[in-house]
This record gives structure tokens, sequence and C-alpha cells, in this order.
């Protein structure tokens, strides 16, 4: 096989020379690029295409369905696979990633049997973690609990609305708030809403009422007194709620 100025001029017969073969004696065949190997189209003689990394060139006419790296009567193989070049070298190693955040410090205060613990962070943040502080003697513990948005007032009715909760006072992030005074007899109604609470602990000299929930859109839970409560009963009562 030689090749001159950009044709393929074959020679001599291809294919072994045995039963089958296809002889092309003194054919200048100029290759014609036709992309891809497709088993649908049909090449015509010196049609080149790329299949499976090689470039063949076919070597006859209406040549269909004939695939090019096991068909070696209708293609032939002008350019094969190079081997494999040598890996490149490593690249550099990627910066380090930023450090954590870990705790700087920790203060602790307790006040009406809940102590609340003042975490403070490597970058700069506070985050405050609060626990009712329950049993006695040796028996003792600090049951974690999550802070609480409280709102307490005192209301006409034990039937309570969204709107006339949030006109109490509000103690935000505590679970120990002063009560007020009521000037007639009245409901007492104690409301979170960030937070769920079960047991009401009210300090004052004149009653301590029981309790009974109520459900109030916008509110984790609401509690109402069982009765009215006399007029001037809580002054300077304190309310504890875990």
């Amino acid at each position: 096989m030689a090749v001159n100025r950009g044709s393929l001029f074959i020679t001599d017969s291809v294919g072994g020379g045995g039963s089958g073969t296809t002889t092309i004696n003194n054919t200048r065949v100029s290759p014609n690029p036709r992309g891809a190997y497709s088993s649908t189209v049909t090449y015509a003689l010196g049609d080149a295409v790329t299949f499976d990394d090689g470039f063949y060139i076919s070597l006859q006419a209406s040549n269909t369905g004939n695939q090019p790296d096991t068909s070696t009567s209708f293609w032939f193989l002008a350019v094969s696979d190079g081997t494999d070049g040598t890996d490149g070298t490593d690249g550099t190693d990627g910066d380090d990633g930023t450090n954590g955040v870990s705790i700087s410090s920790v203060t602790g205060s307790i006040s009406n049997n809940v102590l609340t613990l003042t975490i403070t962070l490597s970058n700069g943040t506070t985050q405050t973690v609060t626990g009712t502080i329950s049993g006695g003697g040796g028996g003792g513990g600090v049951t974690p609990t999550t802070t609480l948005d409280l709102f307490i007032g005192f209301s006409d009715s034990q039937t309570l609305t969204q709107s006339q909760i949030e006109g109490f006072t509000e103690t935000s992030n505590n679970r120990t708030a002063s009560v007020g005074t009521n000037t007639v007899n009245q409901y007492l109604v104690i409301a979170s809403k960030q937070g769920s609470f079960t047991n009401i602990n009210l300090d004052s000299a004149n009653q301590n009422s029981g309790f009974q929930s109520r459900t109030v859109t916008g509110f984790d839970s609401v509690f109402v007194s069982n009765r009215q409560l006399k007029a001037n009963a809580f002054q300077n009562a304190v309310v504890v709620v875990s």
C-alpha cells in the first residue's frame, strides 16, 4: 500500500488472497470522510469512517451493515488507536478548610428553681439553655427544658382568644414571671407561644388555685384557673412553669 497526495493507492489484493477475498489492482482510492460508522448507512468505495478508536476506509461500493473491525473484505484499517500515554503528575493540595465552632465559656445562674446556662461559642455567638431544678437532698437533679415566651394576665371568662392573650404581659425566654394584680375577681391565664409546659407552681400568700388546659391558636400551652380569683389576690406573686 502507498499513499500519494491524500489518495489511497492499492496495488495488491486485500484480504489475504484466498477464496472470498476482494482484489483491487492499481485502483486509486481517495478517502471521503463520513463521520462515525453507522450500520444503517450505505458506504461507497473510498468512504472513511471512525469506529472504536480506529479510522477505516471502505474497500467496496454498496457497503452496508458490515462492521469495520470484523469485515476486512469491506474495510481497511488506516489508523488504529495508539497506546495510552503516561499519567500526569499529581496536582497540588487544596487549601485547608475552616475550623469548626467550639465552646469558649459557660456561665450559669439559678433563680426560682430555674437553672440558666449561657454558652459562648468561638465564633462570638451565644446560646442559652435552661432547666428546672427538681427533687431534693441527694436525689435532686436538673431536668433540661426549652426557654418559653410567657404571657400572663387576667380574664373575665375561661373562653380565650389569641388576640386577648397577646394583650397580656409578655416575658420572653423565661419560665419564671410576676403574676401582677387583678383589681376585680377574674380568672388567671398563663400561656406560652414558644415551647410547652404542664406544671405550674404559683407562689402566693393568699391563694393557689388549680388550672385547666385550653387550646388557643398561636400558642403551644394555655392554662386558665379553675375559678375566679379574689381581687388583689396576687400582689407580688411569682409563677414558675415546667
